[in-house]
Formats: C-alpha cells, sequence, structure tokens
C-alpha cells in the first residue's frame, strides 16, 4: 500500500534557525542570512585559506601564530608575521626549482604535523597551488599511486625511511622530479637520489633559496583547489578528494559562527596532533589561524600527548571518542583508588569528591580547557557528563566527511546535557560552499 506522504511542521529547533524561503515550496534559509541573499562569505577579508592567515596577522596584532616544543618544560612561538614570511620564501624557493605557480600544480606533503608542514603548505597556498598530503596507513603502494594519478613533481618529507621508500618506486613515480627533506639525509640516499634523477634539497636550502630569489606572492581565488584529501574509500584505490578554498573557509565559518558566544577568539589556544593529511585536523588549522588563534604542535610522540596538552595549557582540543575514552577510563582509576567507588555510575559525577580525587588527571589538561571537540565516532553520555561536569569543558560534538571540508553537523553540550538532544541541545546542520 502507498501511502500520501506526511505534512511534517517545521520544528522548533527549524524555526529557531531557519526561515522559510517564499515561493519555494517550503525550502528554508538559515535566520543568519540577514540581507535575505545567501551568504557566500561572511567576512570580506576572509575567501581563502591564504587569507585566513593574512586575517590571523592583523586580528591578533601580529601575535603568536605556531609553537613547537624545543625544550622539556616549554614552547616556542613563531609570530603571525614572521612565520607569513617564511612561508612566502618557501613558495619563492619552490618556484625557483620549478614549481609552475598555478592552480594546476600539486605538491605533495609526506610528513607528521609541524612547523615546517605549516610553512610548506602556506608556501604552496601563496603560489596558487594545490597540497596533496600523503600518509602511511593506507600502505606503501597509496603513495605511489596517489603521486602518480595527482602528477606530483615535488614532495615534501620529514624521514630518511620515506625518502628512501619514495626513491626505490621512481619507475612507478617518473614525473617526481624534486625531494625536500626537513631532517639532513645520508650520502646513501643522496648518491641513491643521483641514480634514480631525482634532485634531493634540505627544507632550509628552499627557503634560503626563496629569501635570495624572491618572488611576488600569487594569492589564490576562492575557486582554486587548495587540497586533494585522499580516503581509502570503500573499495579499490585511494580516492581524491578535492577542496576549494572556498569549501575550507565556508565551513570554518560556518562552525564559528554556531558557535555563537562560545565561538574562538585570538586568545584561544589548540594542540595540532591529528593528521593533517585528514580534514578534521587542516579544518583546525584555517579556522584558528583565520581568528588569529595559537596553534601549538605535540612532540610528535603519542604517548607524550597529555605531557603536551600540560605544557601547551590548550582552551580548545580536537579529539576522537576512543581517546576521550581512554582518559575517562584513567580518571575512573584515579577515583576508584582515592574514594573507594566505581566510577561508572552517573551518580558519582555530581560528588565533590569526585573532583578532588580526579586533580592530577584535571592538572594534566592544563586548567584552561573550555571546549572539546569530538568527532569521527558518536561519545558515550557518561563520558560526555565526566568532561562537562568535572573538567568543566563544553563537549563539541561534530559529525563530517572529507567531502564536506569538515563537519556537517555540530552540536555544544554543557553540564545541563542529559543524554537526549533537545531545545538548546539540537545539533546545528552546517551549510557551506
Amino acid at each position: 500500500m502507498v501511502y500520501p506522504p506526511t505534512d511534517i511542521s517545521a520544528s522548533e529547533a527549524e524555526e529557531q534557525e531557519s526561515v522559510e524561503i517564499p515561493c519555494s515550496g517550503g525550502a528554508r534559509k538559515s535566520k543568519l542570512v540577514t540581507s535575505g541573499d545567501t551568504i557566500c562569505f561572511p567576512y570580506e577579508d576572509l575567501k581563502t585559506a591564504w587569507d585566513a592567515v593574512v586575517r590571523g596577522h592583523k586580528l591578533s596584532g601580529n601575535g603568536q601564530c605556531f609553537g613547537w616544543r624545543n625544550f622539556e618544560s616549554s614552547y616556542s612561538w613563531i609570530t603571525y608575521g614572521k612565520f607569513m614570511k617564511k612561508a612566502e620564501d618557501f613558495g619563492s624557493g619552490l618556484e625557483k626549482i620549478g614549481l609552475n605557480p598555478c592552480p594546476m600544480s600539486n605538491v605533495g606533503i609526506y610528513a607528521q604535523n609541524g612547523i615546517e608542514w605549516a610553512i610548506a603548505q602556506y608556501g604552496v597556498w601563496s603560489r596558487s597551488s594545490v597540497v596533496v598530503p600523503l600518509y602511511d596507513t593506507l600502505g606503501p603502494d597509496a603513495c605511489t599511486f596517489i603521486i602518480k594519478q595527482a602528477e606530483i613533481k615535488i614532495v615534501i618529507c620529514d624521514k630518511e625511511n620515506k625518502v628512501r621508500n619514495l626513491l626505490k618506486r621512481k619507475k612507478e613515480t617518473p614525473l617526481l622530479q624534486h625531494i625536500i627533506t626537513t631532517t639532513t639525509v645520508n650520502q646513501e640516499l643522496n648518491t641513491l637520489a643521483s641514480e634514480k634523477d631525482i634532485k634531493l634539497y634540505t627544507f632550509n636550502e628552499i627557503e634560503n633559496l626563496g629569501e635570495k630569489y624572491s618572488t611576488s606572492v600569487l594569492p589564490p581565488q576562492s575557486s582554486d583547489a587548495a587540497l586533494i584529501c585522499y580516503t581509502s574509500g570503500t573499495t579499490g584505490v585511494p580516492k581524491g578528494v578535492i577542496m576549494t578554498h572556498e569549501n575550507l573557509v565556508s565551513m570554518c565559518c560556518a562552525v564559528n559562527l554556531a558557535l555563537e558566544k562560545s565561538s574562538l577568539t585570538k586568545e584561544d589556544t589548540t594542540l595540532s596532533y591529528l593528521p593533517l593529511a585528514h580534514i578534521f585536523g587542516q579544518f583546525m588549522h584555517v579556522w584558528f589561524l583565520m581568528i588569529g588563534a595559537r596553534i601549538g604542535f605535540f612532540s610528535g610522540d603519542i604517548n607524550r600527548l597529555l605531557e603536551d596538552i600540560k605544557i601547551l595549557q590548550p582552551t580548545v582540543l580536537p579529539a576522537v571518542p576512543r581517546l576521550l575514552n581512554k582518559w575517562y577510563n584513567k580518571a575512573q582509576w584515579l577515583i576508584r583508588g582515592k574514594i573507594g567507588t566505581d566510577a561508572y555510575d552517573e551518580n558519582f559525577i555530581s560528588e565533590a569528591s569526585t573532583i578532588s580525587a580526579c586533580k592530577p588527571f584535571i592538572d594534566s589538561l592544563g586548567g584552561k580547557l573550555r571546549i572539546i571537540i569530538s568527532g569521527g565516532a558518536p561519545i558515550y553520555k557518561n563520558v560526555v557528563e565526566f568532561y562537562t561536569k568535572i573538567i568543566g569543558s563544553k563537549v563539541l560534538e561534530i559529525y563530517g566527511q572529507t567531502e564536506c571540508a569538515g563537519p556537517c553537523s555540530v552540536n555544544l553540550l554543557d553540564s545541563s546535557y542529559d543524554g537526549k538532544y533537545k531545545n538548546q541541545h539540537s545539533p546545528s546542520s552546517l551549510a557551506a560552499s
């Protein structure tokens, strides 16, 4: 039996967030559209990822931009202005060794999160070219496939074994001409590179070349490709998702607007440890830079992550439920050891003694955390309650995918969350170009 369509009226949440478009047959638009026209760019000075760092430089007053651990107990920082200069020099250096500065040129980055990745990425963008992240989790064949399909001529690497793997597969990637390393490689690799007709450079050599033979910045257009992020797909070879600058920027703006009073400010700090080969990590970088906030890189060892967090003292921390669950279990162990009861029951959350029992764990999170961003999988109710009521942080639950250039739905949860999505806990759907 075929039933007629059900007449579904707009929910309370829809009425709060959107209005019906006249003569559209029921289509709705965000109430953020005050002029009646669709928003293309909420900020006139922010249309590309390159604009994001320029805007961040202005909003922060040339404040701290990226940081990294040089010593055991502190972070070193580079200002927005110095970072932009390094990126521009790196872009000029790429031009000097043969990069054609245009949206058809793809440059591979095969490295762990770090200041060199950021300089290289923005150096590529300063020449209107495209960044193609490479990573190990798909296997060595995947890197070869990506380099060949994307017609990559230049790859930036951070480790000798990655350089060696690329050199050994040169026959499968005939267009590859240059490898830039963030560390000095041994003579064996230099010899192998010469045999394979590949030119090896250090990262500093490219920067120095660019400083000596400086060329004008060629900023990208909003419609230009910014990233090609490859995903495993469900079957077969990796699939490349092309994202424009407009895609990245509009999604970052949409999330920031959706957060309203909890949106980012230039006073915020985050930790960069989620792989920049994936969209979650990329989204966090563009989002923080466009506000003029700070990004500190982890030490490179995931086992020292809590140590990095304690030193950096982030205000916003991206994570996945698996990691949040691990930390939650660690806190439970502390609670059981000090107050002699299981911490599985939600009743423990209202106990003042719980906070005292968890103090070592709370201190390990730096003491300034105001938002934890959870994505990649659902998060349990008791875990949310622990972080909101004991740690004192809001939890921003996000759902998204690479093809959306990040989140497509966000839900900001606080200590009033009871496991049900209602009223202020209704997820916000995001629309981005």
